[in-house]
């Protein structure tokens, strides 16, 4: 009989404005080509708090208010996939009864189920609820942990074993907290990268100013206002780059609302709403921009990036270098703004960025050159290794 994998949240797996939500839903699909049997038991809630476009998901029936409060069954990439239609895809809608409704399909699904090995993450009461109903029925339990959110030891008691995806996180739990997790790396799906070949800027160096120098999941934890320092510094030297921002957590009226600024109006300025697929953005990119100025615990576009052959520039702190592993090109970022993100770099802080940049862009044997080595790097992160080494993991968790 296969082993059986089993996910349990209450935000849905399907999230694609979730790094922790993907890395977990790589996991399965992985374990699932790996011979395994799997789940996952969430309710219809994602990041961010405007409404997630569920028609995506579940077609127009899951907008139908009958629909509503109904256990929708997807199967995707070898995941059979259980989602209770919420009234609301926000997290802080959530209502008791629905909460309530989810404990409910979840004791009759893991009683039939059995699962063998259950993945979670979540530390509110809810989630622990979730946690409780299902340890009795399965013989493994994992937590996966993407953030440095987490300050109670409790939190992790009834899990068997804790994956992160950096020493650097590792660390930090075990310093922090008492705890010690294992690392588990990033795992990228087909759909979230490109091979060098495919990548515009890498085939034709001499075409990156028609690709773009991209920001995805613009916020104020993200380095928002240092990308606009840099914006404005750009055009003020008039140069001939196009930027491109993702839309991650926020919508793009929401992100003109916090920083007072129509991107739309940009000329040199595109903004794409969140994408499932994220290859043709990686495709047209020449260079991507991470400016985080909260603790990044790795950074998942870092590694999509480099295996492609694209360079970064990013912040140098948290786990940002390790993902690096020696590609791309680290920054300091002020203190001032790493305690309080609405706090905008000076344009001193911010040339070193703009620097690269036009080194990157208008001399093409540097940029070359950190193609190459953007390319070296990579390799640590591409999925044949970690896809292996997460698989190795688990049955040696079982075994």
């Amino acid at each position: 009989m296969a082993k059986r994998a089993l996910f349990l949240a209450h935000k849905c797996l399907l999230d694609t404005r979730s790094g922790a939500a993907i890395q977990v839903r790589s996991l399965l699909e992985t374990l699932a080509v790996a011979g395994y049997e799997c789940a996952s038991v969430t309710a219809s809630l994602f990041d961010g708090e405007s409404e997630f476009p569920v028609h995506t998901i579940f077609g127009n029936q899951g907008l139908t208010p009958e629909n509503k409060e109904k256990v929708f069954v997807i199967e995707h990439q070898g995941v059979r996939h259980h989602i209770l239609n919420t009234k609301s895809t926000v997290l802080k809608n959530f209502q008791d009864d629905e909460a309530l409704k989810l404990q409910e399909f979840t004791k009759k699904y893991v009683t039939k189920y059995r699962p063998d090995i259950v993945i979670c993450y979540g530390g509110r009461e809810r989630d622990k609820a979730l946690q409780k109903i299902v340890r009795p029925a399965c013989s493994k339990m994992a937590f996966h942990l993407a953030n440095a959110s987490y300050s109670r030891p409790s939190t992790f008691a009834h899990f068997d074993q804790v994956w992160c995806p950096t020493n650097f996180l590792c660390k930090y739990y075990r310093e922090k907290v008492g705890i010690h997790p294992i690392v588990m790396r990033t795992i990228l799906p087909q759909r979230s990268f490109v091979p060098p070949s495919e990548v515009l800027a890498i085939q034709s160096p001499e075409l990156r100013k028609q690709g773009f120098i991209t920001f995805i999941n613009p916020s104020l934890l993200k380095g928002a206002a240092l990308f606009l320092q840099l914006l404005k510094m750009a055009r003020k030297q008039d140069r001939d780059w196009t930027f491109l921002v993702v839309e991650g957590r926020l919508s793009q009226g929401q992100f003109n609302k916090q920083f007072g600024v129509d991107l739309a109006r940009v000329p040199n300025v595109w903004w794409l709403p969140n994408q499932f697929d994220i290859r043709p953005v990686y495709r047209r990119t020449a260079a991507l921009l991470m400016p985080s100025f909260g603790l990044e615990t790795a950074g998942r576009a870092v590694a999509e990036a480099q295996l492609g052959g694209i360079p970064v520039l990013a912040s140098n702190h948290g786990g940002i270098p390790e993902q690096m592993n020696g590609g791309g090109f680290l920054f300091d970022i002020p203190m001032r703004c790493r305690n309080d993100f609405h706090q905008s770099p000076s344009e001193d802080e911010v040339r070193p960025w703009l620097n690269k940049l036009t080194g990157l862009m208008e001399d093409i044997e540097t940029y070359e050159a950190a193609v190459n080595q953007a390319r070296i790097a990579g390799r640590l992160l591409h999925p044949d290794h970690t896809r292996k080494a997460a698989i190795k993991t688990v049955e040696a968790l079982l075994e």
